[in-house]
């Protein structure tokens, strides 16, 4: 396997190597997120995976969306934890939070879209770790998912920094084709084939994004 040289913090190409940087997707101001805003005069604050694990009753999963983890929230005495759930949404704008209570999710995001693949015992986060490269995060998330991804290229590519992505692995704009169109502008560009009736998607060199079948 060959791997492709990094040369700029940015997709860069040289005369024999081409380079790809993946970096944080999901940052406060990506999709147009809103930056988290207490109201004044609050002045109790938590992290927001301090404060929501605190409060899911035993037996509850709590998933938070990327760039909130670490995020301080205002909160107030509440009679139960229900209660002061909602008391932080009201307080906190550019959060969200839903409560999936058959399944016993607690989900928070900025991004109201994203609630829908977080509010689940399985939500559909993805990773990039820097400390691998593209082909062995695909490795990773080929053994989290009921899809076979199947590297066809003897490029690989290197991360940069982690990432989280969410949403459904495959299909138009899924988070392989988002994570491949990274690689378009590089001399050895990477495309998705995917094969609904075998359960696979096909990673492979050359051409574009666009030629891939969804469905």
């Amino acid at each position: 396997m060959m791997k492709l040289r990094l040369i700029l913090p940015l997709l860069v190409m040289s005369s024999a190597q081409a380079g790809v940087v993946f970096t944080e997707y999901e940052s406060d101001t990506a999709y147009g997120l809103n930056d988290i805003q207490s109201k004044v005069g609050y002045q109790n604050k938590l992290p927001a995976h301090e404060i929501l694990n605190a409060l899911a009753p035993a037996g509850w999963r709590v998933n938070i969306g990327p760039g909130i983890s670490s995020h301080q929230l205002a909160w107030v005495p509440s009679p139960n934890w229900r209660s002061a759930v909602a008391k932080i949404q009201e307080l906190n704008s550019g959060i969200y939070i839903v409560l999936n209570e058959q399944e016993r999710v607690l989900a928070a995001s900025k991004n109201r879209e994203h609630l829908t693949y977080l509010q689940t015992r399985t939500p559909k986060l993805w990773t990039l770790d820097p400390k691998l490269s593209l082909k062995e995060n695909f490795e990773v998330w080929n053994t989290k998912s009921n899809i076979d991804i199947i590297w066809g290229s003897k490029y690989d590519f290197p991360v940069k920094s982690r990432s989280v992505l969410i949403g459904d692995l495959t299909g138009r704009d899924g988070v392989l084709d988002r994570v491949l169109k990274e690689t378009l502008k590089t001399k050895e560009p990477l495309w998705i084939s995917y094969s609904p009736e075998i359960g696979a998607a096909h990673i492979l060199k050359g051409g574009s994004t666009e030629k891939g079948t969804y469905q």
